[in-house]
């Protein structure tokens, strides 16, 4: 009896998955409970999960802390959105993570002015011009979405960890696979 190769939907013949890092449990609570509209809850172990990586020097640290800021700005708590959302910023920088700095700095722009947080807004963004360097080429490196990825869907969480996936905010491996910005693992596109 001949066994029939089974190929899962998404991948191509010869490509395995990519092996899942474990996952805490309180990130996947995190994310549900900001799925769920509470943020404050969720804004609170995002902070307690982004101390613990930065206590282990994980690249993921930034993202916990901006999605606290994010948790904390649609709870209402503006000052603690501000105060975490630059402390991520500023993990970018020491690290001098230009892309993501970049990127992710000018969506907080972008989210405090949606808040009419204006004030707040202009000052990130006049510390983003003066914190990455004029010899940055912002449509440089692999974190760009180009033609060739145009095609290409994400799911809309991540299947590890629950977190929101934005292809304009994730490090591409290659045209079809993202990383994760919460967790790490590997998302898939199709």
């Amino acid at each position: 009896m001949r066994r029939r190769r089974i190929v899962r939907p998404g991948l191509r013949p010869g490509v395995h998955p990519p092996q899942r890092k474990p996952v805490h449990p309180l990130l996947r609570k995190a994310h549900e409970l900001f799925a769920n509209g509470n943020y404050l809850d969720a804004a609170e172990l995002f902070v307690k999960l982004g101390e613990g990586a930065v206590a282990r020097n994980m690249p993921r640290a930034p993202h916990l802390f901006l999605q606290a800021g994010r948790s904390y700005l649609l709870a209402g708590v503006y000052e603690k959105a501000i105060e975490y959302s630059r402390h991520g910023l500023n993990l970018f920088l020491e690290k001098e993570r230009w892309h993501e700095l970049k990127r992710f700095g000018d969506r907080v722009v972008v989210e405090l002015k949606e808040h009419n947080l204006d004030d707040e807004a202009n000052l990130i963004q006049s510390w983003l011009i003066e914190s990455i360097p004029e010899s940055f080429e912002v449509s440089s490196g692999k974190f760009s979405l180009n033609e060739s990825k145009k095609d290409i869907h994400l799911p809309l969480v991540c299947p590890s960890c629950g977190g929101a996936i934005n292809p304009l905010e994730v490090e591409w491996v290659d045209d079809i696979t993202a990383v994760c910005s919460f967790c790490g693992n590997m998302v898939r596109g199709e």
